[in-house]
């Protein structure tokens, strides 16, 4: 099971705590480096420290956009400048970078995720209230973007707020048949959806799902607790 859990700067102690509890279900480790902003220095003992003592879980480094979901607003120069530094100062740690395909620094972060061989993730965001054809119009942008710069080594992470089970079954079928291969993306909500749409990108075998630890980073987002109890009501085999 490809389960990411996600680490923020909410005593990050007793998470890492859990995350030892439940590491045999845990794929990966986000890092939410906006959390920890300015104290961006913690991160490297926390990543290192987990290097040590949880070395099969892979790491994730995310500076979330402020319009995506992040905790700080900050001009994006300076949010691009963080990055590539923790990109260079932890490439010897790190697996996957995060980076919102809407952004304005998305090329230079991809450059510098291809230029140290971190798989990079491209992520989109509808948290707040959207329009269908305004994400269908991304998704189909975002499949142009891999294939003319001819990226293999990616995913695709699709966020949407939704309520209705109907309309989140919709979303699941269309946005698969645009991407087709479930290896290469992943796509679960928030909202009253959230917690089936994470079990069912598990079922599926998508390429990650992730949940909190212990407080969660946004509404409605469970923790890996309540995941693996929906998993085993489904029957999934969590061994």
């Amino acid at each position: 099971m490809k389960i990411v859990c996600v680490l923020t700067n909410n005593l990050p102690e007793k998470q890492i705590l859990k995350i030892k509890k439940f590491r045999k279900f845990i794929y990966a480790l986000e890092i939410r480096v906006d959390t920890f902003y300015p104290n961006i220095e913690k991160i490297k003992d926390i990543i290192y420290y987990i290097k040590k003592h949880l070395p099969k879980i892979k790491i994730i480094l995310t500076f979330r956009k402020f319009e995506e979901g992040g905790r700080v607003k900050i001009k994006e120069n300076i949010r691009k400048k963080i990055i590539k530094n923790l990109i260079y100062n932890l490439k010897e740690s790190i697996h996957f970078i995060d980076i919102e395909f809407n952004s304005k620094i998305k090329n230079e972060i991809y450059k510098e995720a291809k230029k140290y061989k971190k798989l990079a993730i491209f992520s989109i965001h509808f948290l707040n209230s959207f329009k269908e054809k305004e994400i269908y119009k991304y998704l189909y942008k975002i499949k142009k973007f891999i294939k003319i710069r001819k990226i293999n080594n990616y995913i695709v992470k699709i966020v949407i707020n939704i309520s209705d089970f109907k309309k989140y079954f919709d979303f699941l079928k269309k946005i698969h048949k645009i991407f087709k291969n479930f290896k290469k993306y992943t796509f679960f909500t928030t909202g009253k959806t959230s917690l089936i749409s994470r079990a069912i990108s598990i079922i599926l075998d998508m390429a990650l799902v992730y949940v909190s630890i212990d407080k969660p980073v946004i509404k409605t987002q469970p923790d890996i607790s309540q995941l693996l109890a929906t998993l085993k009501k489904f029957g999934k085999n969590l061994n």
